[in-house]
């Protein structure tokens, strides 16, 4: 009688597998039911989790595995099979290639430490998504300003190695942008490669420093919460600078990571290949997010996965000289936001037009001696271009597709969030506390989130 509150879970579980598994399972629970009925219902219950993370052959020696310990121990088989058990976890983590993060965060937490000299946390991305502050994906890799969030297992390659290999990269990345102060932006602060564009384009833009206030009870539009608000408020264009910023910070990053941490170095670099052969189709693309993808493209080191228009090589030329200029080991998150105001000043005289539109038989790779590139550092990026564009309207840009060792990149959030911190913490110095008014208006304009993805309580409850 016990067993038939077994039967409909069970036919639940094996409605979420593979039909032509079926006849395999059933006669697996079969050969568990004449020592126990318990046993054999809860294997036929595990097949959905069991399946995530091993085959059906290694779930063959699962389950012999199992049926041993039930011959010694009714008990320790039926929490074996109701997989509540230590040994029968070890005995599927030994089978599995995937990793799960619960059981290398350790690990991973000393190594980021090995790294950047500090204590630095790793959490699910779960755990970030929960929080309802802006994040939603459970995938990405990302930091918060304090500590790094890291997909709950990773399960990409046949080799255990191979994956735990993936989380390391992955948190480097993330690790390096904490190490070498990508949060840190201040927008007064002059880089150490490019002459400051700031505050002649923020002039250009009629804006100040510091908000005027109106007559009486009325007051001018607030300021810039953050630095990176201030940054981005620059552009018309915001998703389009802020893919722009995310490229070249990424690429810096990147950069002092190889050379600073050479006991990652060729392992970051096959994940560089990996990624490159990822992309997509860079000619099927409209001609500005063509121009964005080949930055990527150049950022991970595929200079010669490059395909660019002829008549427009000039242009891409200046744009990974810029790229190159921010890979010098002496660039700061700074010399990022200028040359991420060179780089737009390039991409908005591209319309996003089909690419089809344009001859294809003159899309090219970058030769030998295009691809011997300088850094581009001074103001000068060339004669503007001379095209007969085709006269037809352009398309809505998109974003790259993601970089998924780079992550889920916030970085105007992060500064919003380091600046409540900081307010909680009662270390406001000249900063006045955030109302969820204002909290609103910066996140409205903001290309890194939606406010449907932030949760209306975490919104009041940040400020007050």
């Amino acid at each position: 009688r016990q067993a038939f509150t077994f039967f409909p879970e069970s036919a639940r579980a094996l409605s979420e597998v593979d039909p032509e598994m079926h006849v395999t399972l059933l006669s697996m629970a079969e050969e568990l039911v004449g020592r126990s009925a318990v046993a054999a219902m809860e294997f036929l219950k595990s097949p959905p989790a069991v399946l995530g993370r091993v085959g059906l052959e290694e779930i063959l020696h699962w389950h012999s595995e199992g049926s041993s310990l039930l011959d010694s121990s009714s008990e320790g088989g039926e929490a074996y099979f109701r997989m509540e058990s230590s040994r029968g976890e070890e005995v599927l983590d030994s089978l599995s290639s995937r990793v799960d993060l619960s059981r290398v965060s350790d690990v991973l937490r000393m190594y980021c430490k090995a790294l950047t000299g500090t204590e630095v946390a790793i959490h699910s991305s779960e755990a970030l998504a929960e929080k309802g502050i802006g994040w939603v994906g459970t995938e990405s890799p990302t930091t918060e300003g304090t500590a790094i969030f890291l997909a709950p297992w990773v399960g990409e390659f046949p080799r255990k190695e191979d994956n735990f290999s993936v989380y390391k990269v992955y948190s480097t990345h993330q690790a390096g942008h904490l190490e070498f102060s990508t949060f840190g932006f201040n927008f007064e602060r002059e880089g150490r490669i490019f002459p400051n564009l700031r505050r002649k384009l923020e002039t250009e833009r009629g804006r100040t420093s510091q908000p005027q206030s109106g007559d009486g009870e009325d007051q001018a539009p607030a300021g810039p919460l953050t630095d990176m608000e201030r940054f981005f408020d620059l552009f018309e264009g915001r998703r389009l600078a802020s893919d722009l910023f995310a490229v070249v910070e990424d690429s810096r990053i990147d950069a002092l990571v190889e050379r600073e941490y050479a006991g990652i170095r060729t392992t970051y670099r096959q994940r560089q290949q990996v990624e490159l052969e990822r992309r997509p189709a860079v000619e099927k693309l409209p001609l500005l997010q063509a121009f964005v993808e080949n930055l990527v493209r150049a950022s991970l080191g595929g200079m010669d996965r490059i395909r660019w228009p002829k008549p427009l090589v000039p242009v891409m030329q200046n744009a990974v000289g810029i790229i190159a200029a921010v890979r010098q080991p002496q660039a700061i998150v700074e010399d990022s936001a200028e040359a991420t105001i060179r780089l737009y000043q390039l991409a908005r005289e591209i319309p996003n037009i089909l690419s089809e539109l344009m001859d294809q038989e003159e899309w090219q790779a970058l030769d030998e001696e295009m691809m011997q590139v300088l850094p581009m550092t001074s103001d000068t990026l060339g004669e503007s271009m001379d095209i007969d564009f085709p006269q037809v309207s352009p398309m809505p840009y998109e974003s790259p597709q993601p970089v998924d060792f780079r992550g889920d990149f916030k970085p105007e959030m992060v500064q919003l969030l380091m600046r409540l911190r900081q307010e909680r913490g009662g270390e406001q110095g000249p900063l006045s506390p955030l109302s969820p008014e204002q909290l609103r208006a910066m996140l409205e304009k903001s290309a890194e989130i939606s406010l449907s993805d932030l949760a209306e309580a975490d919104l009041t409850q940040s400020s007050g």
